[in-house]
């Protein structure tokens, strides 16, 4: 496999939080690949609940700095958890944003979690 582009990363898996029934405010947590030929840096990554964006303040939280290797996979994590206590779907959504990318691989991934509280039977 080869790809043509100089820079060309994209979110692969939203690994946290996960369908559990004690969810609270929770950091979301996401896997990032660089599917470009090259070492790529300076990227921007994003997420939303339920198709609401969710504040990121860039450059503190949602700017990656580092080097992503070609081919490699790194793990991020938002800094502001998102308060997922309420009983429900949460259809999670994370993508990355690079300038001059030259083609959308996969960019974007969504996910849904499911929330439901314990009940507890009276005898």
């Amino acid at each position: 496999f080869r790809t043509d582009t100089a820079s060309n990363v994209g979110v692969v898996d939203i690994i946290a939080p996960i369908n559990r029934c004690d969810l609270g405010s929770e950091a979301v947590k996401i896997k990032v690949k660089n599917f470009a030929g090259a070492p790529t840096s300076l990227f921007e990554y994003k997420y939303s609940i339920n198709g609401q964006n969710q504040p990121v303040s860039v450059p503190a939280d949602g700017l990656y700095t580092g080097v992503v290797t070609k081919d490699s996979v790194i793990t991020l994590e938002f800094k502001s958890p998102f308060n997922f206590s309420q009983p429900g779907e949460y259809n999670i959504a994370a993508w990355t944003e690079l300038k001059g990318e030259g083609g959308a691989i996969i960019d974007k991934i969504e996910q849904m979690i499911l929330f439901a509280t314990h009940s507890r039977a009276r005898v």
